[in-house]
């Protein structure tokens, strides 16, 4: 062989051995962030914190793996003779590593930012919380949503008018199946019109989620949940509105507040504008909170207290698919209005279409 021919140069076992190193730690990693992602995405925080940790773990050694095969293929490889005359060492190992180097960030962009995000949550558009579990994001989005007024906030409500004949109208509860003391109660019954929310809800595929939509409560399975008819009289009640009231044919809740009132008011007229003052304003005080735990909660149930309480005569529909968010016209029963409790009915038979 003269010496303007260039040396043949063989494969070696250990550049051999840098490839299948670089290749196999390549898929090694390919296969983790699939996972990563896969797991970041189903919601499942005990495996994906599993999987992160096992990443964290895995990649070093992957790292230093390579980087010392890669060196040693290197420095140990033989120089190539040019035409020239010139010598140079074989680039072909190295390359394949800054290839494996420019693969694995590529590979990596798509899992850091799913952790960016944390494993199983949820985004929340409105930043209230960093950490939310799979599947309530849409409930706990509506608590600021109902909290910050917009104009459109102030509109017309369902009016309080009693049948022809009678003295009542036709409410609903939706709770428990415990029976209602029939007056004199120590705690808030929140109703609706009977036919608003049957027309809201009529040929729900999911009549518990559709209730708790409508009515601004919080995702459950609410087992035993019943529909309870109730007939009171129409000053039984009281609209749970942060500003004035305006009733008549076309009922509102104003952004004023009520004035306050007469000096010459009787005791009871004063007992009464005290008391619903207080209640909506202990109602914002508990609604408007975020991350606070419920305790305990059952199971599937959405973890934390907070409601998305409107302030303004009417319910935050926190549905998806709601446009605007208005679910029904609600109500307070007052402890010491008397009720008459006339039917009990699941979700199910409240909801079907024929009533």
């Amino acid at each position: 062989m003269t010496a303007t021919e260039s040396e043949p140069v063989r494969p070696r076992k250990l550049d051999r051995l840098a490839r299948t190193v670089v290749v196999g730690s390549f898929l090694t990693l390919f296969l983790l962030v699939i996972a990563l992602v896969s797991l970041t995405h189903d919601g499942n925080a005990a495996a994906s914190g599993t999987a992160w940790a096992a990443f964290y773990a895995v990649l070093p050694v992957l790292a230093g793996w390579v980087g010392v095969v890669l060196a040693l293929a290197f420095a140990s490889a033989p120089e190539r003779s040019a035409p020239d005359g010139s010598r140079s060492r074989d680039w072909d190992i190295p390359m394949l590593g800054v290839a494996f180097a420019l693969a694995a960030a590529v590979c990596l962009a798509p899992a850091f930012l799913s952790r960016e995000r944390g494993p199983a949550t949820e985004a929340t558009p409105t930043g209230l919380s960093e950490a939310m579990p799979t599947g309530f994001g849409a409930y706990h989005d509506s608590i600021a949503g109902a909290a910050v007024k917009q104009p459109s906030y102030q509109r017309t409500l369902a009016a309080l008018q009693p049948a022809a004949g009678s003295t009542t109208v036709d409410v609903v509860n939706f709770g428990d199946s415990r029976d209602l003391p029939p007056k004199d109660r120590t705690f808030a019954v929140w109703v609706a019109l009977r036919s608003e929310l049957h027309d809201a809800c009529a040929g729900a595929a999911d009549p518990v989620r559709r209730l708790e939509q409508l009515l601004g409560l919080p995702p459950g399975p609410a087992p035993g949940y019943v529909v309870k008819e109730i007939q009171v009289a129409p000053d039984g009640m009281f609209r749970p509105c942060i500003g004035a009231v305006n009733e008549g044919a076309s009922p509102t809740c104003t952004f004023d507040l009520a004035p306050p009132p007469p000096p010459d008011a009787d005791l009871k007229t004063m007992r009464d504008a005290y008391d619903q003052m207080r209640f909506v304003t202990n109602q914002m005080f508990q609604s408007y909170r975020v991350d606070f735990p419920r305790n305990p909660p059952a199971k599937g149930d959405y973890p934390y207290t907070g409601y998305p309480f409107t302030g303004m005569g009417w319910t935050y529909d926190w549905s998806p698919s709601s446009s605007d968010h208005y679910g029904v016209s609600e109500f307070v029963i007052k402890g010491s209005a008397l009720i008459t409790t006339i039917d009990k009915k699941t979700p199910a038979d409240f909801c079907a279409k024929a009533q």
